[in-house]
């Protein structure tokens, strides 16, 4: 298989990098290793199963426009279609217009997702780890990288 090198039915952290570079989502080294261990539910020492990687993709948001890559074919690439949605979602959170989600504005997107009951610390902490320019507000390209890792990681409505 072209990702599992070493042909044991399972994919470390190393191959799981490269399948998502090839799947066209980037992120950061940390939230690459933080998604991986959130799959690899069983902490298994060789890494992710097959059927526990196909479990992630399908629940996966992003999947509907990637395919995965395979020999001889270039691979696909995070698309317009997927970046215009989530600049949609973006957007409607964005109730001030000046193109950042302030802290209020990141507690009501939480909410809406499902994240109830999160005390303010819980969501400060979250809200300045999102924002790595520390700027005080997320932009939307730190909005996307952190939505492809939490809409991966928990169950959103």
């Amino acid at each position: 298989a072209k990702y599992d090198e070493s042909g044991d039915g399972y994919i470390g952290q190393e191959e799981f990098d490269r399948l998502l570079e090839d799947l066209g989502i980037i992120l950061r080294r940390a939230d690459r290793v933080e998604l991986f261990e959130a799959i690899n539910v069983s902490k298994n020492e060789e890494g992710v199963d097959y059927q526990t990687f196909e479990d992630w993709w399908f629940s996966f948001p992003g999947r509907q426009s990637a395919q995965a890559p395979s020999d001889g074919q270039d691979a696909p690439k995070w698309s317009d279609e997927l970046d215009a949605a989530l600049k949609r979602s973006f957007d409607k959170y964005d109730e001030s217009g000046d193109g950042k989600i302030s802290f209020l504005e990141f507690g009501l997107l939480l909410e809406d997702v499902g994240c109830k009951g999160y005390s303010t610390s819980k969501i400060l902490g979250l809200y300045e780890k999102i924002d790595e320019d520390e700027s005080g507000e997320i932009c939307f390209d730190e909005f996307k990288q952190w939505w492809v890792l939490f809409s991966a990681t928990h169950k959103v409505r």
